[in-house]
């Protein structure tokens, strides 16, 4: 399988060909794709000061201590900082905080069918969404690789693949295999999520709308959904998500002992629908403001 280094690092990490999971799904191997962005890496940078004292809690696996710090955190920081903005100080999201960090340090012990992406950007390697090399934030993320390399054996999968497959236009190919298979193909995400089964005509479709702030307070009631859907229907089930990286593992801890499909995608497939962000400030707009020949060529380069 072909690699490619996380930013600034010469950790290699997995860049599979859609093949990869197409074959899987053909083979009926049930896999969940979940992911772990610079957006919560950066957390730790704010949490630990005291930088060395990080690598002895993960080895001693003080993983409820450590979402403890880093929920605090949030809360201290208000609707500045990520987490606080999108969840509300949700009660919960320390719980899922934990969920996360322990699902990435304990990578090595998780089923085969679990597959998690790590970037210490966008996903879009240096050719967009980082820092310059050597500045504190980009400093603290290569920081934190190095730990994370040092403790996991398992090869982590590069976040970004989600969306060199939607630069590719190889999405297509998937939706044509679901059909195919009559899978239940579910969206999880904020409305404009909603409208890609006309994109990419997916036949039995079903769209699980959630608000752009707040959903960690009805997650329960969203994975309850989606396994309704798959309960009640002989076909296999194959979930697409939009709800950030906590949120994510939250639902992969659900559905581990499952055989549904999952991808976090995140906003992967914004681009296809560019216009709808074009109003809007840097952070809201992302990658879908960005050039597709400059994309296409960054992938080129790494798939090469």
């Amino acid at each position: 399988m072909k690699t490619v280094n996380l930013e600034f690092t010469n950790i290699p990490t997995n860049i599979p060909s859609i093949d990869y999971f197409l074959d899987k799904i053909n083979n009926g191997d049930t896999f969940q794709f979940m992911r772990m962005n610079h957006g919560f890496v950066d957390t730790f940078r704010l949490t630990y000061k005291n930088w060395h004292k990080l690598k002895p809690h993960l080895q001693e696996k003080r993983y409820d201590e450590i979402a403890g710090y880093i929920g605090n955190v949030y809360r201290a920081g208000g609707k500045d900082l990520g987490l606080g903005s999108w969840h509300n100080h949700s009660e919960k999201q320390t719980e899922y905080i934990k969920n996360l960090v322990e699902f990435v340090f304990e990578y090595d012990n998780l089923p085969n069918k679990i597959h998690i992406g790590i970037s210490l950007g966008v996903g879009l390697g240096t050719h967009w969404g980082v820092w310059q090399e050597h500045t504190d934030v980009q400093q603290h993320r290569s920081k934190f690789a190095n730990i994370l390399n040092d403790l996991v054996n398992k090869r982590f999968y590069y976040a970004g693949i989600v969306k060199h497959y939607t630069i590719e236009n190889e999405w297509g190919r998937m939706f044509k295999l679901l059909n195919d298979k009559k899978f239940n193909v579910v969206f999880l995400g904020p409305e404009t999520f909603g409208e890609f089964d006309k994109y990419w005509y997916i036949k039995n479709f079903h769209h699980i709308q959630i608000p752009r702030i707040g959903a960690i307070h009805k997650i329960d009631e969203y994975i309850n959904t989606i396994k309704s859907i798959d309960k009640n229907s002989e076909n296999p089930t194959m979930v697409f998500s939009q709800v950030g990286h906590i949120l994510s593992a939250k639902i992969v801890k659900e559905i581990m002992d499952t055989n549904i499909y999952y991808w976090d995608i995140g906003r992967a497939f914004d681009i296809k629908m560019k216009e709808k962000f074009q109003n809007g400030d840097t952070a809201f707009k992302c990658w879908t403001q960005l050039d597709m020949n400059g994309l296409k060529d960054y992938v080129k380069r790494i798939r090469n």
